[in-house]
């Protein structure tokens, strides 16, 4: 028996039919609308930063040109602080524009230097009673420099505002970055911009203290000063002493300010890996991959373990701070001492089974980039002076001479002192042990896994 469709059977059949399509289109139709809509939003998104970006490089340039020609300490403080919060606004809209974060390079550090330069100059005002005339000059090298840019920026502003260039999407930008040759319609604008980057003018030497200072580029390991550089053989002989191995394996060549060999090894269901400075020939970090069984010693026996492999390997007046317990691993924080003041920046981390006492962990980066015999300088207030800077609710619970690192590298000579709150939570003040500035607070993160500093 056969079966065959009515006329209204095959009527209702091409009618679901297009019901489905016109359904199915309506639904793209919806999709596309909110698509476009979503480009249009982002689009708009993009010029508004844009706009942002090239108010704030106007504003910038009006706050150098009076904090260029402000004499008393007050307004200086007053027109750094509103530079740096107008340096802080440009760095917000540059990261907003999609190919700033890959072309635009010198520009963001040019407004990266001005911000922290003026927080600099804000902090220091409030010592002296006006700026030198280097600093002044610097300022006027910033501020014509900043005169260009923000000239620059507004032409191309016009020309976006006229829709004569467009400014791509992030995919854009990356997909014209990974395929150079192929012309983009916003190539226009992309080119307007490597156009400031080509012809952006030479940013002043700024010699302070702060991480954008000039001379932080130019900071070398001080322990490694002088040393002859070493052979591969050389380096992986010091390695494989060290790790107690013989089968290490050349992985390659780390560079940067501490150029080193890289090294491995596999043995046992451990995977170790080990880095050896060229210069000196001096083993800057490794590490074991191993899991660590159940927990047999405490923390102050793995210090005491971590202490002994460190005077065995020579670093004997080392001091510990803090420790952290992870997964029976404990990482103790240690610096070097000297004539009883605590050397902070040159740290060497140590990490030590709990099950077995088996260093698991070194690394002595900040050991190989601070350490150097210092002269400690003399004290100019006395430990009560410096207990004085504390607030009167908190109570001192230890105090001793330690030196800590400025954000522009420098040592600064301080008094360390523990505090306690009434609701039992700790601080750690540094007090310049020559002026009585506060240089640095830290709060202390305590539990049973350890201490950190915040």
């Amino acid at each position: 028996m056969k079966n065959h469709l009515t006329r209204r059977g095959m009527i209702r059949l091409i009618s679901y039919g297009i019901a489905i399509c016109l359904i199915i289109f309506g639904c793209f139709l919806t999709q596309h609308a909110k698509l476009t809509n979503t480009y249009r939003y982002m689009a708009n998104a993009r010029q508004h930063a844009f706009a942002e970006l090239t108010g704030a490089l106007e504003e910038i340039h009006t706050s150098l040109q009076k904090v260029v020609y402000a004499t008393s300490p007050s307004m200086l403080n007053a027109l750094s602080v509103d530079l740096f919060g107008k340096a802080t606004a440009a760095q917000m809209a540059l990261s907003e524009i999609p190919f700033s974060n890959v072309d635009l390079e010198k520009t963001s550090d040019f407004i990266s230097r001005i911000g922290d330069y003026a927080l600099f100059l804000s902090k220091r005002n409030f010592k002296e009673d006006s700026i030198t005339e280097e600093e002044r000059k610097n300022l006027r090298t910033l501020m014509d420099n900043s005169s260009q840019l923000s000239q620059f920026l507004n032409e191309m502003q016009a020309q976006v505002n006229q829709g004569a260039i467009t400014l791509e999407s992030f995919e854009e930008a990356r997909e014209r970055l990974s395929q150079v040759e192929e012309k983009t319609m916003s190539d226009e604008s992309s080119s307007g911009l490597q156009e400031i980057e080509i012809e952006f003018p030479d940013i002043p030497t700024l010699i302070y203290d702060g991480p954008f200072s000039s001379h932080v580029e130019q900071i070398s390991p001080a322990y490694l000063e002088g040393k002859k550089e070493v052979s591969q053989d050389e380096a992986q002989k010091v390695a494989e002493e060290m790790l107690c191995v013989s089968n290490l394996v050349y992985e390659g060549n780390g560079e940067g300010k501490l150029p080193s060999y890289r090294f491995s090894a596999q043995s046992d269901g451990k995977q170790s890996y080990v880095e050896v400075t060229r210069a000196g020939g001096i083993v800057q970090s490794f590490s074991i991959s191993r899991p660590a069984s159940d927990v047999t010693l405490s923390g102050e026996e793995c210090i005491s373990i971590a202490k002994d492999f460190l005077t065995q390997h020579g670093y004997p007046s080392m001091k510990e701070s803090y420790f952290t317990t992870y997964e029976g691993i404990v990482t103790i924080n240690f610096a070097y001492l000297q004539d009883g003041v605590i050397c902070y920046p040159d740290l060497v981390k140590v990490s030590v089974a709990r099950d077995t006492g088996e260093i698991l962990g070194f690394d002595a980066t900040g050991y190989l980039m601070c350490h150097t015999t210092r002269e400690i300088p003399e004290v100019a207030i006395s430990p009560e002076e410096a207990a004085s800077h504390v607030s009167p609710e908190l109570t001192i619970l230890s105090q001793a001479p330690s030196i800590i690192r400025s954000t522009g590298e420098k040592d600064r000579f301080c008094y360390e002192l523990k505090c306690e709150t009434k609701e039992g939570e700790h601080y750690i003040f540094y007090i310049n042990a020559q002026t009585g500035a506060e240089e640095k607070i830290l709060i202390l993160l305590e539990d049973e896994n350890g201490t950190l500093t915040i």
